[in-house]
């Protein structure tokens, strides 16, 4: 298990615990699409969405290596601790809190989400393909998470610098080509 676990933090193998390549090629592409495709919200905001969700997760290696990438993408640095700790508080564009209340809520009690948290985002300026995407994003990571926390799949700084230089260099299309060479 530990072999399998170091060669996901270090090489981003996909073929843990028996898992079948195109599965994870299929979550790959999705999220190559999800996180690097059209969207309202740059790279970078869908990285630092990432990152929040996985510290509400309590996923310490999606949360630091999703946050270090955001980084690496131009969001400032110790931004998620500062959302972590307050979202109003953080230094950050207004348009972007609601967004990040939503997905929060969504996180941690989804069935409390209202009409009135979209409302929110949409009163920003933002459109409702703003709220998809948030939502999309909000889903993705809490799938990741999970799978990753299963796997008990721990954070350290190698993995971090590794997974978050692949991230903002390739995108998750890095993964995709790796996993079709497999």
């Amino acid at each position: 298990m530990d072999t399998l676990i170091l060669i996901y933090c270090l090489s981003f193998s996909v073929y843990l615990i028996g898992l079948r390549i195109a599965i994870s090629k299929s979550i790959h592409e999705f999220a190559q699409e999800l996180m690097r495709g059209e969207s309202p919200f740059t790279p970078a905001q869908r990285e630092l969405i990432a990152a929040f969700v996985s510290s509400q997760n309590g996923c310490e290696y999606c949360c630091d290596s999703h946050t270090a990438t955001a980084t690496q993408l131009g969001q400032p640095e110790g931004l998620v601790e500062e959302l972590v700790q307050d979202i109003e508080t953080a230094n950050i564009n207004r348009n972007l809190k609601p967004v990040l209340h939503y997905v929060k809520k969504l996180t941690l009690t989804p069935s409390e989400v209202k009409q009135t948290d979209v409302d929110a985002i949409l009163s920003m300026g933002w459109d409702e393909t703003a709220v998809v995407h948030a939502n999309l994003v909000c889903a993705f990571f809490n799938l990741m998470n999970r799978w990753v926390e299963g796997l008990g799949i721990e954070s350290n700084p190698a993995a971090v610098r590794q997974a978050s230089h692949h991230l903002s260099r390739y995108g998750y299309q890095g993964i995709v080509d790796m996993v079709a060479k497999t």
